[in-house]
């Protein structure tokens, strides 16, 4: 569809200083400035004018974005044109400069097809999928729109309530909740000649496409008010009329550094209250280390690492130097990964055995990746789970009925039954299910069965509390009872 933009001037002299111009298009880029002159002169600008001036602008190679840079890839074809944000610099990026009238041509893009979106800043990228990133330097509502022949290429966004489940791969860096392992969900959306307004403080990412693909995105650069009023007068001459002093995007800068300290407030909370599974882990937990050394080079956890990487149980890894601090943070980190928990306890006064007959291959792991991320009592909601191999999960849950039809990814969750099964519970619990015994001391009868109970093994919970001599109903009607003496059991473990 053409709309008709009214007879537009382009840049002035002042915006587009430094490039010596032949016919009022400027050098620095002939073919694509004069098209979009053109195109801006004629006052028609389409979805289609558009994409082709972006087919004809020698987008330059960028490696300055670290972090949406694909895998395998050194450098992306991308651009910020506009105010653009660097360490303690704000100001007009050089692109804008390269490319006036593109940068106006787009300005009127967004105008003629979204009105008033308010924006400093216009992201162009060229055919490549950005990874799961963050971009905490944007403001308010991101907008995007994709062009080009491609298939594919829909932006993934963190949505708690969305479907599609993403797993980090690495750190985000200064993003304390986003951290490597752990699992979002998010939804898939279409972008290609759609306009999708987003939260790009949020984590998002590019699917994987076919074809060529071009991405606009307009944002507000959050340090707008840092700019220099020479800065905001070259975007008023190339269109872009940002309402600088508007009270709206106060708020959203107050609104962002409250969001911001209630993260770090949580963060700090979360590590008080001792989110690791480190200090849980005993000397006979067969353990595997990432091999590439994760530490900064020169410092002393670099030299302990390069000693107890290569053991494969924690006693090893103790006896060639490994702390309990660096137990905990290897682990959390993702650089330790637990290959087999030791299940039998190291002190037990009573046995259970149980005679029944199970089958695998009847509950929903029976099938898929070797290991399992799962979530225990002991684990805040950061953490990004423990990987147990499949095989034992799923003689577990052959044993225990509300663990038969759950899936892989509701191991994790924080409403999965595991999630209120202690750690040293689960050791016991493996056993079990490996053996048909259960070996436990008789003081924390009431925490095994209580956990029993909630993953559904209700008659071999009453077996246990026979065995152990308790009375079930000894608290009358309510389960209180039962969760005093949890946290009798488990205090009387601490120490």
């Amino acid at each position: 569809m053409v709309k008709a933009l009214g007879r537009a001037k382009g840049p002035s002299k002042r915006a587009i200083a430094g490039c010596k111009t032949n016919r009022g298009v400027p050098k620095c880029q002939t073919a694509v400035e004069a098209f979009c002159h053109t195109a801006l002169r004629a006052g028609t600008v389409t979805r289609a004018v558009v994409t082709r001036a972006l087919s004809l602008a020698e987008i330059p190679l960028s490696r300055s974005r670290r972090n949406v840079i694909p895998a395998g890839m050194e450098a992306v074809q991308g651009m910020v044109l506009g105010l653009y944000v660097y360490a303690d610099k704000v100001g007009i990026s050089a692109n804008t400069r390269r490319f006036p009238y593109l940068t106006r041509l787009l300005q009127s893009f967004l105008l003629s097809e979204r009105g008033d979106f308010q924006f400093t800043s216009i992201q162009v990228n060229i055919n490549y999928a950005a990874r799961l990133h963050v971009d905490r330097n944007n403001l308010g509502a991101s907008l995007i729109i994709g062009l080009g022949g491609y298939t594919g290429g829909s932006l993934w966004i963190h949505d708690p309530a969305g479907k599609t489940l993403r797993t980090l791969g690495e750190d985000i860096r200064q993003e304390g909740f986003y951290r490597k392992g752990t699992t979002w969900s998010g939804r898939c959306v279409n972008v290609r000649n759609k306009w999708l307004e987003f939260d790009g403080n949020r984590l998002h990412g590019t699917e994987p496409f076919l074809g060529t693909r071009y991405s606009l995105v307009y944002y507000t650069c959050d340090r707008f008010k840092e700019s220099s009023p020479a800065a905001r007068r070259v975007l008023e001459q190339l269109g872009i009329r940002f309402r600088w002093g508007c009270a709206k995007y106060q708020k959203l800068r107050l609104a962002k550094r409250e969001e911001r300290h209630r993260t770090r407030k949580r963060l700090h909370e979360e590590h008080s209250i001792g989110r690791s599974i480190g200090p849980h882990l005993v000397d006979q937990d067969q353990i595997v280390y990432e091999q590439q050394n994760p530490k900064r080079p020169g410092s002393m956890a670099h030299v302990l690492y390069e000693r107890y990487k290569h053991a494969s149980t924690v006693a090893e890894a103790r006896s060639l130097g490994c702390r309990s601090i660096d137990l905990c943070y290897d682990h959390d980190w993702g650089y330790l990964r637990i290959l087999k928990l030791h299940g039998e306890p190291s002190r037990w006064d009573m046995e259970v055995k149980d005679a029944d007959k199970i089958d695998p291959a009847t509950t929903k792991l029976a099938r898929g990746k070797a290991f399992v991320k799962v979530r225990v009592k002991e684990m805040a909601s950061l953490h990004a789970g423990l990987e147990l191999p499949r095989k034992a999960l799923a003689r577990l849950a052959a044993r225990c009925p509300k663990l038969r039809r759950l899936s892989a990814e509701r191991w994790l969750r924080a409403d999965s039954p595991m999630a209120a099964v202690p750690l040293e519970v689960l050791r016991v619990l493996l056993y079990w299910a490996s053996t048909g015994k259960l070996h436990f001391e008789r003081a924390h009868a009431d925490l095994l069965a209580s956990s029993l109970e909630t993953l559904g093994a209700v008659r071999m919970a009453q077996r246990l509390l026979a065995a152990a001599g308790i009375n079930e109903c000894r608290d009358p009607g309510t389960r209180a009872g039962r969760g005093k003496a949890l946290q009798r059991a488990s205090s009387e473990g601490k120490k």
